[in-house]
């Protein structure tokens, strides 16, 4: 993306910004200023702008001078600003490991260390309970919906892999992981996998890799902008 009245125009789509008054009132400048930009008459940005766009929500120096690269200093940065920004509001934080290059419901490997962790800090209050073995991954899909939606963040509390009848838990079932609500068949003993989302089929858990990771403790839902 080559022009910059296009990247600005993006970047207020990004902030939630309907109109150029809301980009100028976080510029700390006239209106005037950005309606020159979108519509051509600027070519460039200031660099205190850029410094601040950069600093405050995240955007990469390079794509906003000259639209090279990516938009986002890194592909999660959108994600983390927003947990943090929530997590900076409450008291009595605490710091766990966050899998971004893992979904559940998708992939395999990365719950067993094989991917970096980034560290997120969030308050103990969001969590029901607090465990020294609390990680959190990113869910892909719907199959959970309504209690669990896609992107949404889950935290994992990995001392507690005992199967609870009606519980949500992150398993690793034939080289795949998945988020489901398990139960425990009372004659049989077998353990079946469902989806909230009833559209979405039964599991059996008839692999021999079959383990359960942990059990889901609490959810963050993250609003795209």
């Amino acid at each position: 993306m080559t022009d910059l009245k296009d990247r600005v125009k993006l970047v207020r789509k990004k902030l939630g910004l309907n109109n150029q008054q809301g980009l100028a009132d976080i510029l700390k400048c006239n209106v005037g200023k950005i309606k020159g930009i979108e519509q051509g008459a600027t070519k460039s940005l200031k660099r205190t702008d850029i410094i601040l766009l950069s600093e405050n929500y995240g955007f990469s120096d390079d794509w906003l001078e000259s639209g090279t690269g990516p938009m986002f200093i890194n592909e999660n940065e959108e994600l983390l600003k927003n947990v943090q920004q929530i997590s900076n509001m409450l008291d009595n934080n605490i710091t766990i490991p966050f899998y971004s290059e893992i979904n559940a419901s998708a992939g395999h490997g990365c719950i067993n260390g094989e991917c970096e962790a980034t560290n997120i800090t969030i308050s103990k209050d969001m969590l029901p309970s607090f465990s020294t073995k609390i990680e959190a991954i990113r869910v892909s899909g719907n199959s959970m919906t309504p209690t669990i939606e896609d992107e949404d963040i889950v935290f994992i509390d990995k001392n507690q892999t005992d199967p609870i009848n009606g519980k949500i838990y992150v398993v690793y079932l034939c080289e795949e992981v998945y988020i489901k609500r398990l139960f425990i068949e009372p004659k049989t003993k077998d353990i079946i996998l469902n989806s909230d989302n009833p559209i979405f089929p039964q599991l059996k858990a008839d692999c021999e890799d079959f383990r359960i990771i942990g059990l889901v403790t609490a959810n963050m839902h993250i609003s795209k902008l």
